[in-house]
């Protein structure tokens, strides 16, 4: 799924041509890629630890929902 994102984000918006001056493209596509990777994982654990807290699915999606909301909002 993380790759998806990656490849329906980064190159149609153009984010691959930022840094062809530098010739570091490769390098920024591959750690932009591993953060994305790195998000999905983390985002995963914080879903199943509202999973293992909840009582029913309905709560632990709500609750899943706002930590995530609340992780964008703040930048991490």
């Amino acid at each position: 799924m993380g790759t998806l994102v990656f490849l329906t984000w980064y190159y149609p918006i153009g984010l691959d041509s930022n840094a062809g001056w530098t010739g570091a493209t490769a390098e920024r596509g591959a750690l932009t890629w591993l953060f994305i990777q790195q998000f999905m994982l983390f985002m995963t654990s914080i879903a199943s630890v509202c999973i293992a807290l909840s009582d029913s699915a309905e709560m632990a999606a709500e609750f899943a929902n706002l930590l995530l909301i609340m992780c964008l909002l703040f930048c991490g």
